[in-house]
């Protein structure tokens, strides 16, 4: 029986040891080697996946942050091996993170300690999970203890919530077992009182905008909707000395229009007005219906912009002419403009996307890397810094796909189909010269034909969604690619942008001025009039999203 035992503790550490991958090295832009490894146990990127809670611990002296989102585990040594590391990673992934549902992420290892966090991925649920919370999951693995220091070598002396000296130890027989009752009064205490506050701050802003409203209202009385947008768009342009573009009632940009529908003083997301008001955002969406109802008046639009090119001074395709860059792009219809600034090893990959302020690049749109790019495709990632990959590609396109399968010596860490239309992958990056580790997030919209439109509006706007819930801000820009880099990814950015000005309190819009402004940055952005009453129509949709939560 002993020899027995002894065989299958033998083959789970076998088995723990063929999951555990060796990395992949490439190469820096300076020559350094650097390694994407399956999973790693450094500290990575704090990626806001929209999912964190933060419970605050209150001792004597001051108020302690306490990450609930997190847990972590200290062990008997000081200094583990990256291989006892990974045996670790694995049977915890395996044992616990499995069976209910869940996966970890953004380990990080410390003087002892070993902490990650836990993620909630929103699928329909077969059986109850048996775990729920961080301290649940944080009992478990104690609970477990002698199992992983059998098959992983590692004795687990205590487990908690958080990370780092902000820890709140799992409690034992001798714990106080009025802690967790009096952290939940607090808790709802302070979300009694931030939603009392809430309320406040949005019945107030109501009354300020019903007050701002009642002076246009009698003179937009028996206009059309298009006039009466119009008239708003006049009003916000006499406002400020920035040339805006506005929308005549005809269809037709006015004489006053510039090259791009936005103002320098506001940044990507961020608007110096107020939020969108229901007046507003109810002649917005007749404006956008009409259009859509009316396909001619798209179509006029389409007409403007359809063969517009950027001027020469800006696009210079000499570099992507030359010799030694034949070949590197997916469509050579479809060359990318060389700036000054910009690497000469990286600009045919990649280019930023810049819309309200030169200085901030929201967005990188890249074509899908080919199989001889694809190093320096890993290498710019790192380079950027990006945290948030945002993959167009259809499921039927062919494409060389630059991530590889989980567990054939690979850089994958998690798969999850969210639902039938996009599905979201967590990789680990290191760099082996400076030991220095990041998550990159991969969001894939898989259902959005090449030259075509998504399957469904909906489905493309809740993908957005989660995908802006992850964004850092300005430390990182968001990088966003289809095949060749302009149809889909330009489409894309365009609704992104668009919906974000709208939600901040944009009250006037040109997309035909907007899609210029793409175009001077790469050629086709948004390929066919099908793509461009797309995103009008997400457009209409996200705003009918807007009002109904205002009303609500």
């Amino acid at each position: 029986m002993q020899k027995g035992k002894e065989e299958v503790e033998s083959q789970e550490n076998d088995k723990d040891e063929e999951e555990i991958s060796e990395g992949i090295e490439i190469n820096d832009n300076k020559g350094r080697p650097f390694l994407i490894l399956k999973k790693d146990s450094e500290k990575f990127n704090n990626a806001d996946m929209g999912l964190a809670h933060t419970v605050h611990k209150i001792v004597k002296g001051g108020i302690q942050r306490v990450e609930g989102n997190r847990v972590y585990l200290r062990v008997s040594k000081e200094n583990l091996t990256e291989e006892e590391l990974y045996k670790l990673i694995a049977y915890l992934d395996r044992k616990i993170a499995a069976p209910n549902r869940l996966y970890f992420d953004q380990f990080l290892y410390e003087d002892g300690q070993l902490s990650f966090r836990i993620s909630h991925p929103s699928l329909p649920m077969q059986k109850p999970t048996k775990v729920e919370s961080a301290s649940g999951i944080a009992q478990a693995v104690y609970k477990r203890r002698k199992d992983i220091q059998t098959l992983a070598g590692v004795r687990v002396d205590e487990t908690g919530i958080g990370s780092g000296e902000d820890v709140v130890p799992v409690e034992r027989s001798q714990r106080d077992q009025l802690f967790i009752p009096i952290l939940a009064v607090c808790a709802m205490t302070i979300c009694a009182l931030l939603s009392v506050l809430a309320s406040t701050i949005i019945r107030r802003r109501r009354e300020y905008n019903n007050k701002k409203l009642i002076p246009i209202l009698p003179q937009t009385i028996g206009q059309s909707d298009d006039k009466v947008y119009a008239e708003l768009c006049r009003q916000r342009a006499e406002k400020t000395p920035h040339t805006v573009a506005v929308i005549e009632a005809s269809g037709q940009r006015s004489k006053h229009s510039s090259t791009s529908s936005f103002h320098e003083n506001e940044t990507f997301g961020v608007s110096t007005g107020s939020d969108i008001d229901i007046g507003t955002g109810h002649v917005l969406l007749a404006f956008l219906q009409k259009h859509l109802e009316n396909p001619n008046e798209i179509n006029k639009q389409w007409d403007s912009v359809k063969n517009y090119e950027a001027p020469e001074e800006i696009a210079q395709c000499r570099v992507a002419k030359r010799p030694e860059n034949v070949g590197k792009n997916f469509d050579d219809s479809i060359l990318p403009f060389y700036l000054k600034t910009q690497s000469k090893k990286y600009f045919f990959v990649f280019f930023h996307v810049k819309y309200s302020s030169p200085l901030f690049k929201a967005y990188i749109a890249a074509q899908t890397p080919l199989e001889q790019t694809s190093s320096q495709f890993w290498e710019m990632i790192w380079e950027q810094g990006i945290g948030l990959i945002v993959n167009l590609c259809d499921k039927g396109d062919n494409y060389f796909k630059y991530w590889p399968e989980e567990g054939v010596k690979a850089h994958l860490v998690s798969e999850h189909i969210w639902s039938e239309h996009y599905i979201i992958r967590s990789l680990y990056l290191k760099n082996t010269a400076t030991q220095e580790t990041r998550t990159v997030t991969q969001f894939h919209f898989i259902s959005w034909p090449n030259g075509g439109i998504p399957s469904s509006n909906k489905a493309l706007l809740e993908f957005r969604r989660k995908v802006n819930k992850s964004y850092r801000g300005r430390a990182s820009p968001i990088l966003v690619h289809c095949t060749n880099g302009s149809g889909r990814t330009g489409t894309y950015i365009m609704i992104d942008m668009t919906a974000k000005r709208i939600n901040k309190g944009v009250k006037e819009l040109n997309l035909a001025a907007s899609l210029e402004h793409l175009r001077d940055q790469r050629m086709k952005m948004v390929e066919n009039e099908q793509q461009f009453k797309c995103v009008f129509s997400c457009i209409a949709d996200e705003v009918s999203l807007l009002l109904k939560g205002i009303q609500q």
